[in-house]
């Protein structure tokens, strides 16, 4: 708890500032100068002490809730100030204080940002009141997370997400489940920013994918949600003829699927309407036809089969059959 004797660092400098190179992280030091003129010299004040320590590296990136900002720590640092500024009207802003983080901590994240904006944020290493030197981060555009839904499609799976203000398009990714692991996450590739939907046409009866979405704007990217699984079931094709019994229905059998569900649909011939779909119950799994015996004679009726996954949940889509007059 002593100060060193003063060592002489520059003579005959004619500058009016100098940079001490040789300092060490964490130690405190004090300054002063004295003016020359041949052998003599004024007199001279010691400075008020300074600790010296290295300014953060900052590194930024979107998260789910806003900008997440995190840093390097330094030594014997007592805090970190975290500043941000803003890109409007074509200008960087002044830098904002956004507050001073304990010691321990080394990320916070900017809750109060707008999606489609530009930030960039910076740190310096407190030591009381002493603060270290700073550095620009890159900038980033802040993008919400997409909202992300996926469901069987007639020729696959259609992925579905919200739009993001500010995004340039939107990178898809699917996960694929075998031998009861995900596989990590493969970039299906990238959409324009007017889309918010895609169909994954390249996907297997029977095998459950999952789905998720990042905005882009340009090389940066929002953040992500995980997902639950789906099981792709494929659509079943569906043929009608009357028979002597009634209607029979029959289908083609799909991977994946426990059973198949049966609909039908009557045409009112007074109001010109067909009823809603009804379910005439679910056969096996083994089964690829049934009879609707309860079909009246007269009535022009259509049908419908989803392949369905009791252990999932998981339903096919289905598309009507041709109209049969029992």
């Amino acid at each position: 708890k002593k100060w060193s004797g003063w060592s002489k660092l520059k003579t005959d400098y004619t500058s009016t500032s100098y940079a001490d190179t040789t300092v060490i992280l964490g130690t405190q030091y004090r300054y002063t100068v004295r003016a020359v003129n041949g052998d003599v010299m004024s007199k001279y004040e010691s400075t008020a002490t300074l600790k010296y320590n290295v300014k953060p590296t900052v590194k930024i990136s979107n998260t789910a809730s806003g900008v997440k900002v995190t840093w390097t720590t330094a030594a014997n640092a007592t805090g970190y100030t975290v500043y941000r500024s803003q890109y409007s009207g074509g200008k960087w802003s002044g830098w904002k204080n956004m507050g001073t983080a304990k010691a321990n901590k080394t990320a916070w994240t900017d809750k109060n940002v707008k999606s489609g904006a530009q930030y960039k944020y910076t740190v310096r290493a407190c030591y009381n009141k002493i603060k270290s030197s700073y550095k620009d981060s890159n900038t980033t555009v802040f993008l919400t997370q997409p909202t992300v839904k996926f469901a069987n499609a007639s020729n696959g799976i259609k992925v579905s997400w919200s739009k993001v203000n500010g995004a340039t398009g939107y990178t898809v990714y699917r996960s694929q489940l075998t031998d009861g692991k995900w596989s990590s996450w493969k970039n299906m590739g990238t959409t324009k920013s007017n889309k918010s939907s895609w169909v994954d046409k390249k996907v297997t009866s029977g095998v459950q994918y999952k789905y998720t979405v990042r905005a882009c704007y340009n090389s940066i990217k929002s953040s992500y949600t995980d997902t639950k699984g789906l099981l792709y079931l494929a659509q079943p094709t569906v043929t009608v003829k009357a028979v002597s019994d009634g209607i029979n229905v029959s289908w083609t059998q799909c991977e994946g699927a426990t059973g198949y569900t049966v609909y039908s649909s009557e045409y009112n011939a007074k109001t010109k309407k067909w009823s809603s779909w009804k379910s005439r119950g679910t056969a096996k799994a083994t089964a690829k036809s049934w009879t609707d015996k309860k079909a009246k004679s007269g009535v022009t009726y259509r049908y419908t089969v989803r392949a369905v996954n009791a252990d999932t949940g998981a339903k096919s889509t289905y598309v009507a059959s041709k109209e049969i007059r029992r």
